[in-house]
């Protein structure tokens, strides 16, 4: 805002005609009534600065008001995306249900059948700090202060913690390079969910793994999905081994685990890197990185 400048012009001016009243007609009383209308204009210059502060401080509410009105807007998208991405895998409350012989996830078993002939294949991973799908344009003008204002409180609530998945079939697989057991842990999640949401008459399984993993994926052999052989889409996991060849198959997606030195197929296009310091989901189709992930 630019402050109205104290009246000095205006205030010099009727001194000035004092003094010439005074000096032609030799009447310092005229003089003198003269110059109190310099109390008029220095009295005027005061309001308008006070009628421009107030003026300022209502516009700022106002501009704090349609902020907030913005976060609200921008809080609600969260809401609504983190409740769309929930739907695309199982919770890790859900899965331990699961493991553990509870309730499980309850309706949402083979929830993904009767949609259609192709299911979705997409899985949660985990969680992680992912912009908005609607961001607002912040706007190149007005006053500086406030515009960082509302670009911090835009960049604060268009950043959120949410789910972080991938639809396996578009990335033909998914790679999964660890160290350690956590690589195969998140393979076994994968799979769980995919065996949760899809039936087994549109949804066949092979495991592959090597003799020392063999037991961590002894589960398995009790998933009604194993035994079924012809069915439309067909998952294939890989746990530490290298087989010798894949049946071909129209609609077949790989859940590869290896070490990050490891043999791995070339044409799945994701890769989640799991180190001591946490995991990075790579999307070669977007030419980069998804970003960090919190593997649950």
């Amino acid at each position: 805002m630019r402050m109205p400048r104290f009246p000095a012009l205006s205030a010099s001016v009727p001194l000035v005609m004092g003094l010439a009243l005074w000096w032609a007609t030799g009447s310092l009383l005229g003089a003198a009534f003269m110059g109190m209308s310099v109390v008029f204009v220095v009295a005027s210059g005061i309001e308008a600065r006070r009628e421009a502060r107030a003026d300022d401080r209502e516009r700022v509410a106002e501009f704090r008001a349609d902020m907030a009105d913005a976060i609200a807007l921008l809080d609600h998208q969260a809401g609504a995306q983190r409740a769309r991405n929930a739907a695309f895998g199982l919770s890790p409350s859900e899965l331990r249900s699961l493991s553990q012989g509870g309730p499980g996830p309850g309706e949402r078993v083979w929830e993904r059948s009767a949609a259609c002939a192709r299911p979705s294949l997409h899985v949660r991973l985990g969680t992680g700090r992912r912009v908005l799908g609607d961001v607002p344009d912040l706007p190149d003008t007005g006053r500086r202060g406030l515009r960082a204002e509302l670009a911090a409180a835009v960049a604060e609530h268009s950043t959120i913690d949410d789910v972080v998945g991938i639809d396996l079939r578009s990335s033909l697989g998914l790679i999964i390079e660890s160290p350690d057991e956590r690589g195969a842990a998140v393979a076994r999640s994968i799979l769980l969910q995919l065996c949760t949401l899809i039936d087994p008459d549109q949804l066949e399984v092979c495991v592959h793994a090597s003799s020392e993993r063999r037991r961590a994926w002894g589960f398995a052999e009790w998933l009604p999905h194993l035994s079924t052989t012809g069915r439309p889409t067909r998952v294939v996991v890989v746990d530490g081994t290298e087989p010798d060849g894949l049946d071909d198959h129209p609609d077949q997606i790989v859940v590869w685990v290896t070490s990050p030195s490891g043999p791995r197929p070339g044409d799945i296009t994701a890769v989640l890197r799991i180190t001591d310091t946490g995991a990075i989901l790579w999307l070669a189709d977007d030419d980069g990185v998804a970003g960090p992930v919190l593997v649950e």
